[in-house]
């Protein structure tokens, strides 16, 4: 699994977000997000936008950072 796959989907469990609200706070089509959650590699813009709407770093969601900061 990659590493972005794995942390959107630990953040989604632990703030307690449904693939469809996430969809709604970022802007990402709900079939595209659910593709991203499968394993396809999202672009930069994509991980920026989802990043923003979890509040953490795109950085974080690709494994650049070990940390939510």
């Amino acid at each position: 699994m990659n590493t972005f796959m794995i942390r959107v989907r630990e953040l989604l469990i632990s703030n307690k977000i449904s693939q469809k609200q996430l969809s709604i706070m970022s802007g990402v089509l709900e079939a595209s997000l659910c593709r991203y959650l499968k394993g396809a590699k999202p672009r930069m813009d994509v991980v920026d936008k989802i990043a923003k709407a979890l509040g953490v770093s795109p950085n974080y969601l690709i494994g650049k950072e070990e940390s939510i900061d």
